[in-house]
């Protein structure tokens, strides 16, 4: 319930000389104020600068004031101007979670986060950059997004002078600088950087593959699977090479294009020293290079690619 509050009001009343001569003038003759006739506001609020003609308007406008945000949290003490939000605030104290998504099970605080996450397994995507047509599925994304044509990069690494578009993109490049990797399997004892690392390296355990394809059935551990996955129903293409117009469907494609154009060979197994266009890896679709060089003991699906280097 919220508290009576006092205000404390002027002592002086506005005298006529605040008064608009042509209010006098009509009020000396008798005769009704016209509409057109202007009234001065001498009476100023402190809080948001409006001003009022009568003293009694500021005060009923001061009171909207106090009543703007009376629901308090009574864990962190901040403040709401209606009680739905202070609900949907205390959430995040209890950690409840009310909202679950019907296709794979996971909860948010908000039935926006919930709406949102829809839309990684319908593959839905309403926002449309402008300037290159990529599309997003909230508008906050699109935001960050055009940060990459503008070139606004407003955080900036104190170790390395490296610039991000976002304070998150920035705390994951620290763990670079630190080394720091906290998150730790219980299964295996690996451990991650992230939390988000560690989450989606579980589900190598528990064989979890909570995002669909509405269209196929078919389920990927990654969101990032997803989308890659999507783009061949739809045949969107969205990586386009500037040299010779052909598009891909990430940029990973697009690069290993690229190389192929370019001739340079800047991958290098460390088993033989050969050097290659592209990575030779079957979970990249390409062909294995060296399978006699896999370690006998090595379980068949270990991917070859951690014998190939990046050529600087």
């Amino acid at each position: 319930m919220m508290n009576s509050q006092s205000f404390s009001l002027p002592t002086m009343v506005p005298s006529s000389s605040v008064i608009n001569s042509s209010v006098t003038s009509n009020l000396s003759t008798n005769n009704p104020p016209s509409k057109s006739v202007l009234i001065s506001k001498p009476f100023k609020c402190s809080e948001c600068g409006r001003s009022f003609a009568q003293l009694t308007e500021l005060e009923l406008h001061e009171m909207s004031h106090a009543a703007e945000r009376p629901y308090r949290c009574e864990l962190c003490g901040k403040t709401f101007a209606q009680t739905s939000a202070l609900v949907k605030h205390q959430r995040v104290h209890t950690g409840e979670k009310p909202y679950k998504c019907p296709m794979c099970g996971k909860t948010f605080a908000l039935s926006s986060g919930l709406v949102l996450h829809k839309r990684i397994h319908t593959g839905e995507r309403p926002h449309t950059c402008p300037l290159c047509g990529k599309k997003f599925i909230s508008s906050s994304h699109l935001a960050l997004h055009l940060r990459s044509h503008t070139g606004e990069r407003k955080y900036k690494c104190n170790v390395c002078g490296k610039l991000f578009l976002q304070s998150s993109h920035l705390v994951r490049h620290k763990a670079i600088h630190t080394g720091e990797k906290p998150f730790k399997c219980e299964d295996c004892g690996k451990n991650f950087g992230r939390a988000s690392h560690l989450k989606t390296h579980r589900r190598v355990h528990t064989g979890e593959r909570p995002f669909k394809c509405t269209q196929c059935e078919k389920a990927f551990t990654q969101k990032a699977g997803l989308i890659l996955h999507i783009r061949l129903h739809t045949g969107e293409r969205p990586y386009k090479c500037d040299k010779c117009g052909k598009n891909f469907r990430s940029s990973a494609h697009l690069m290993s294009h690229q190389l192929l154009e370019s001739g340079e060979r800047n991958f290098k197994c460390t088993t033989c020293s050969k050097a290659f266009k592209q990575v030779q890896c079957k979970h990249f679709s390409l062909s294995y290079h060296h399978l006699s060089n896999k370690s006998p003991n090595a379980p068949y699906n270990q991917c070859c690619v951690q014998n190939v280097t990046w050529l600087q």
